[in-house]
């Protein structure tokens, strides 16, 4: 098995295109709560609601919460059938990469409609400790927190007799607070969706997925993490960047985190790579700001390490910035086995065992070859 350049790079500029898809739908997320709050600010005209009645403050809390469930599963319901059709496109994106890249292979596999709808609507994200979701779920776990803070919120200030000014002021705060929530939650969606639906199509087009015969399928079924070159990117994806992982179910996939940009690329049997002995690389964004090409063979920390240690210190922070330049701890180091990022008194006793031992215990599984 090896790595197609051809197919890594395709794979690699169609994530910058996700990415931008993403922000699309990070505004449309970021409209509906504009549109949630500024609906309830409406409902509520002028009255102070310390001087209504206990019935009518009901009743006009009923009517407030009544319109954001209604809202919410529309913005739900909106959301499944747009990641659906993405799913749909981006499998058939794959599968036309697999053909147009590898072209002495004519029988590839594009997924069924079924298989296009279980990355949507049965797939699970565990992004917090003991918390699975799917992506309907996800979407309604969180309509239900947010109306039930702005419905807490209007409680409170009707208790507290705060003025109707102070109370649309209030709204207002939740309404930046919870867009770039929403926001949040459908850049992670979305990045899930586009890494399932390689993850779908790869399979299926694997000697590990469906067989013809003795026929040996192009793909290997090892895949390749790779994250973003900047200063944004978390630890955790730093420390994968560029992992070579076999068997995707028992091992990580992104999205790692909320926000996360990192995508997979897949290693192709040797037999049909026919793009894979040149150069490939990649873009990278330093402390200028300015891109930087370099070297596809090239991880996140060992990219960091040839950079100004006043960047490095923006990424780590400036004491693990300084732990990384003495070398003492490498990035994988930073997060321990369940993707949690190490505080600081854990990764000075960390470094504290190293230099007293020479070594110290890894934080992080081997989920390499």
């Amino acid at each position: 098995m090896s790595i197609d350049l051809s197919l890594e790079d395709a794979f690699v500029r169609h994530q910058i295109l996700i990415q931008r898809y993403a922000k699309g739908r990070e505004r449309e997320a970021m409209r509906y709560i504009k549109a949630l709050i500024e609906s309830v600010q409406q409902q509520l005209g002028t009255d102070q609601l310390s001087e209504l009645s206990q019935a009518r403050l009901q009743r006009l809390l009923y009517d407030i919460e009544l319109n954001m469930v209604l809202s919410g599963d529309n913005f739900r319901d909106s959301a499944i059938k747009e990641l659906l059709e993405f799913a749909e496109y981006e499998v058939k994106w794959n599968y036309d990469v697999l053909r147009n890249t590898i072209t002495d292979f004519d029988d590839f596999t594009l997924p069924t409609q079924e298989q296009i709808e279980s990355i949507v609507y049965n797939d699970t994200m565990t992004l917090e400790p003991n918390q699975n979701y799917t992506i309907s779920a996800a979407i309604d776990t969180f309509n239900n927190k947010k109306q039930n803070q702005i419905i807490q919120s209007l409680k409170d200030n009707a208790t507290l007799a705060l003025p109707i000014a102070g109370v649309i002021g209030v709204l207002s705060g939740l309404k930046l607070l919870q867009g770039r929530q929403a926001a949040t939650l459908s850049r992670t969606q979305t990045n899930r969706v586009a890494v399932l639906s390689r993850q779908t199509t790869m399979r299926l087009n694997s000697s590990e997925g469906r067989q013809t015969g003795k026929q040996q399928k192009p793909m290997s079924g090892y895949y390749k993490w790779v994250a973003v070159l900047d200063s944004l990117t978390s630890y955790i994806c730093i420390s994968r960047d560029g992992r070579v992982y076999k068997d995707i179910d028992k091992n990580p996939k992104p999205p790692a985190h909320y926000n996360c940009r990192s995508t997979i690329t897949y290693l192709v049997n040797d037999k049909y790579n026919k793009g894979g002995k040149g150069k490939a690389y990649r873009t990278a964004i330093g402390e200028d700001g300015k891109e930087q090409r370099i070297s596809d063979t090239i991880n996140y920390p060992q990219w960091l390490r040839r950079q100004p240690a006043g960047f490095q210190d923006e990424v780590l922070g400036i004491e693990r910035g300084e732990m990384f330049r003495r070398g003492t701890l490498s990035v994988d180091r930073f997060i321990d086995e369940n993707g949690r990022s190490l505080t600081l008194p854990e990764l000075r006793d960390l470094e504290t065992q190293l230099d007293a031992t020479g070594s110290a215990p890894s934080t992080t599984p081997d989920f390499g070859l």
